[in-house]
């Protein structure tokens, strides 16, 4: 189902996050239960992990596009593969992603994003999933999620965080957006990813500093009207903002949204209405149809390190230890 992040996660003082406390005990309790009844697989393969800390957007998926488009240069891995889960598709695997042979409903919007970069394997069972990697020649897999999943063993985790959420309330699910304390998270954690200036705690890990960036330039007289169904679809309002897009209207979705005829008509008719043209998010566009897309176009992102060449010698000195 998809999930709305709740407004009073940003907020310091709420209700909502009082009521929900007792709640968020008994989630941390039963998440500590799981983590110890688990069973670790060592993968004959380095392992990358790329998680968060928060529920919902945290730029997770552009932070590991990012490391292949980054290893895959002057490096020497040649066959990195993309291990997920494949959030919001059917498909339990373990299977190869096909992007011609397996619908979006099977896979998931991340999924097919990050199989234009490099092969990508779906399985909701990690160790499954690293076996087939084995399997397949690669040599390097690159984990998307898991800090929290215990049954793949990493040979590097990193930390995703964003400085324009930070830890929200700082409370657990689900009076807050934490999915677990963070000295937990850091203990697991090797280094970290933040997107902005400002990490919302201390810690003596390695903290690479990274910017989400727009991939193209969009004509400033032209009017817009943009939605996305992403973890903080306020996101992707403040980059167009940014950038100074003529933007006459914006639609906020649930992240992971099943966009309906109905949703995209409806939009289409308040476009040809205003005579503005119609921009969403690369990982919406792909739960789109192509009748449903066409006429709409996508403001591609790409996370970029302030020092790429720093995190490439961190990468490959933790791998050869």
């Amino acid at each position: 189902m998809p999930f709305k992040t709740p407004n009073f996660w940003g907020h310091k003082k709420s209700v909502w996050a009082s009521i929900l406390s007792p709640l968020s005990c008994l989630y941390l309790a039963g998440h500590r239960l799981n983590v110890k009844r688990q069973k670790s697989y060592t993968s004959s393969l380095p392992v990358i992990c790329v998680g968060n800390i928060v529920a919902g957007g945290s730029g997770k998926t552009p932070a590991v596009i990012s490391l292949v488009d980054l290893l895959n240069k002057d490096s020497g891995f040649h066959n990195i593969y993309i291990l997920t889960r494949g959030y919001g598709g059917t498909l339990k695997g373990p299977t190869s992603l096909s992007l011609a042979d397996q619908t979006h409903d099977e896979t998931g919007d991340e999924a097919r994003l990050l199989a234009h970069h490099a092969p990508v394997i779906l399985s909701a069972d990690r160790p499954a999933g690293a076996k087939l990697a084995e399997l397949a020649g690669a040599d390097l897999l690159i984990m998307d999620d898991g800090l929290q999943n215990p049954t793949l063993s990493k040979t590097l985790s990193f930390l995703v965080v964003d400085d324009s959420f930070g830890l929200g309330n700082g409370r657990l699910i689900p009076a807050g957006p934490l999915r677990e304390p963070v000295l937990d998270t850091l203990n697991k954690t090797d280094a970290i990813i933040l997107i902005g200036k400002n990490l919302p705690f201390e810690t003596d890990k390695p903290v690479f500093n990274a910017q989400i960036k727009p991939a193209r330039i969009l004509p400033s007289n032209t009017p817009y009207i943009a939605f996305a169904g992403i973890g903080r679809p306020g996101k992707f309002l403040t980059t167009l903002q940014d950038i100074k897009v003529n933007l006459i209207d914006f639609h906020a979705y649930a992240d992971h949204h099943p966009y309906s005829e109905k949703d995209i008509q409806k939009l289409k008719e308040r476009a040809r209405i205003s005579g503005a043209t119609l921009i969403t998010t690369e990982k919406d566009m792909v739960r789109l149809s192509p009748s449903l897309a066409e006429g709409i176009e996508t403001l591609p992102i790409s996370l970029v390190f302030d020092d790429p060449s720093a995190v490439r010698s961190f990468i490959e000195a933790k791998i050869a230890k």
